[in-house]
């Protein structure tokens, strides 16, 4: 998992856009996202290492938007890492689609950058 602020760990739990994922008391994952007036953004989701390939990804995305459904959310967007090919076919399975790209978003370790691919998805139309 990368690391995320604690203060936007914290202000995401009480305004209730955060949802986590524990067995025995051990976090194995985290989703944490935002929403204003009828859009939601998925800001960071985390899996820990070892707990991968469960489908905890999964269970966490369709927590937030069973959650953002409620809440009468129109559409959940993301950004994700251009070279994480596993996520975007995972996002793509879940429904999303690449609406943009941000490029030389993302630092790569050593040095440069690499583009963001922007996904939607649609809860209602």
């Amino acid at each position: 998992m990368g690391p995320v602020p604690e203060s936007q760990f914290v202000k995401a739990m009480h305004s209730q856009q955060a949802w986590m994922c524990t067995e025995e008391g051990v976090l194995l994952g985290y989703l944490v996202g935002s929403s204003v007036v009828d859009e939601a953004s998925i800001l960071c989701v985390g899996v820990a290492l070892n707990a991968r390939r469960r489908g905890i990804a999964k269970r966490l995305l369709q927590m937030a938007e069973a959650h953002w459904a409620e809440k009468d959310m129109a559409s959940i967007f993301l950004e994700v890492r251009a070279s994480n090919h596993a996520a975007i076919a995972a996002y793509e399975q879940a429904d999303y689609v690449q609406v943009g790209e941000r490029p030389n978003y993302y630092p790569l370790p050593g040095g440069g950058r690499e583009p963001a691919v922007i996904m939607a998805c649609q809860l209602r139309m």
